[in-house]
């Protein structure tokens, strides 16, 4: 395909795969930035592949000296999915790798000061979804304001909201 952000062997698999996601709405700007560096890997690592390999795989998904459990999941669930994809429609025998374990985040609560809640509630009213589909931008949009006043008002945890 001309025009491809993608340029390894599998990038074939990987657009069928994002085409995929976008059809059902569920890719994000993120989502397909670690695609795009996944590919980079390939096509630098892996020049003579045609398709996804575990090889490839692999390289990408070990975890790096400076990254922590979490950012190495979700550096890593992109090319995981790709894999489940790939797998459900017989078009791989690649396994996906064991991911480490998600480690709690130790967080401390944060005392905001008027200014900065003035600033917050402006900005999320301000905010414009770019990069995402369009129904899922203006869904945001709408969303992103309430969710954050209820979280500030209620004191509820971010998954309950």
């Amino acid at each position: 395909m001309t025009g491809t952000p993608y340029a390894s062997g599998a990038s074939w698999q990987i657009e069928e795969f994002v085409r995929s996601r976008k059809a059902a709405d569920a890719i994000c700007d993120v989502y397909q930035s670690n695609l795009r560096r996944f590919d980079r890997m390939c096509a630098e690592l892996f020049p003579g592949c045609d398709c996804l390999t575990q090889g490839m795989v692999d390289a990408w998904c070990g975890r790096r000296e400076s990254e922590s459990a979490n950012t190495c999941i979700s550096r890593c669930n992109p090319v995981v999915a790709l894999v489940k994809f790939l797998r459900a429609r017989g078009e791989t025998d690649v396994v996906a790798p064991q991911l480490p374990r998600r480690t709690p985040a130790k967080l401390v609560p944060h005392a905001f000061t008027e200014d900065e809640l003035a600033r917050l509630f402006s900005e999320c009213d301000a905010y414009r979804g770019k990069g995402c589909a369009r129904d899922v931008a203006r869904r945001n949009e709408l969303v992103m304001p309430v969710v954050f006043r209820l979280l500030y008002s209620s004191g509820i945890r971010t998954c309950e909201a």
